[in-house]
């Protein structure tokens, strides 16, 4: 770059036009770090701006530097300003220099691009090239701006949602987008429950009326999500432990025990004495099973109270 372009001065604040654009990575937590670096040190980095036809400089790189400076109502600043620079060749630097920082998230990388490629009509092989990334990096940013709709893109200008919430909300139908992000901003969800509320939407096998609690009432759904999740991981506890198995197939045995003396019993009474022959030895080696079989479950009979008792009888039979 021919260094001519571009020199250091004192500008006024007032002077100087915020970049909506690189707002969109600037949040409270950033602001506030970057307030205490500057109390601290003083401001390290310089804004770069570009004059203005009308006397009015415009952010390219230091966005975050600049609201922080108005808030501390500060007078001057130190900027780097760029003379003789078009709008395009602006935006150009200023995704240059994001990039190089790494400051900027994807959807203001997005915006940017989006801007370099279909506002100024660059291919995303050119701006690839430009940035040292990989034509896939480039898509993946687009497609994301294409995915967004554009009022939840203005809540996230207007401070309402973070982009990494907008990120997620993305990921959803665009005819639902809206609906869904009015509501991420009146109950004030956190990106992690916004990120939880999606997946649940997106997944094929929720039912629709869970979908539609998403959309309605987000919320109650991460309520249920929750009990419905706590009561997942207790029926997986219970199925691998050992106890809980040893007693579910003990019951199971007993309902089929139950079951197996009643048919025989009806069965051993329509037979004569005669025809039992043949299994005397067989209803022998029953009798004394069950006669074990009985004397033990009589050890343990007054150990169960009367309620358990009724309770066995009713669903054992």
């Amino acid at each position: 770059m021919d260094k001519t372009r571009s020199k250091l001065e004192e500008i006024p604040v007032k002077a100087i036009q915020g970049n909506h654009v690189l707002a969109l990575s600037v949040g409270n937590r950033e602001m506030e770090r970057c307030e205490k670096a500057i109390r601290e040190y003083g401001l390290i980095h310089p804004l770069v701006v570009r004059r203005c036809d009308d006397g009015h400089y415009h952010v390219i790189a230091g966005e975050c530097e600049r609201m922080v400076l108005t808030q501390m109502r500060q007078n001057t600043v130190r900027a780097v300003v760029m003379e003789h620079i078009e709008a395009r060749e602006a935006t150009r630097l200023a995704l240059l220099l994001s990039s190089l920082k790494q400051s900027a998230n994807a959807l203001s990388e997005g915006l940017l691009l989006k801007e370099l490629c279909h506002s100024h009509r660059q291919t995303q092989t050119e701006v690839a090239f430009m940035l040292g990334r990989s034509v896939s990096w480039v898509n993946k940013r687009l497609a994301l701006t294409d995915r967004l709709a554009t009022n939840v893109v203005e809540l996230v200008q207007a401070g309402q949602i973070c982009a990494h919430t907008a990120q997620e909300i993305a990921r959803m139908p665009g005819d639902v987008q809206q609906t869904f992000a009015g509501k991420v901003v009146t109950e004030h969800l956190p990106k992690s429950a916004v990120e939880r509320l999606v997946t649940t939407y997106n997944n094929p096998q929720t039912p629709q009326e869970v979908k539609r609690a998403v959309l309605e009432n987000p919320q109650a759904t991460l309520g249920w999500l929750a009990t419905s999740e706590k009561s997942r991981r207790c029926k997986a506890k219970d199925e691998t432990d050992p106890k809980s198995l040893a007693i579910q197939k003990l019951r199971n045995l007993l309902a089929m025990l139950s079951r197996l003396s009643g048919e025989a019993e009806d069965l051993l009474a329509m037979l004569t004495l005669e025809d039992r022959s043949p299994i005397l030895p067989m209803l022998k080696q029953c009798t004394q099973a069950l006669s074990r079989f009985t004397e033990l479950t009589k050890a343990n009979w007054d150990n169960v109270s009367p309620g358990k008792t009724e309770e066995f009888c009713d669903h054992g039979h």
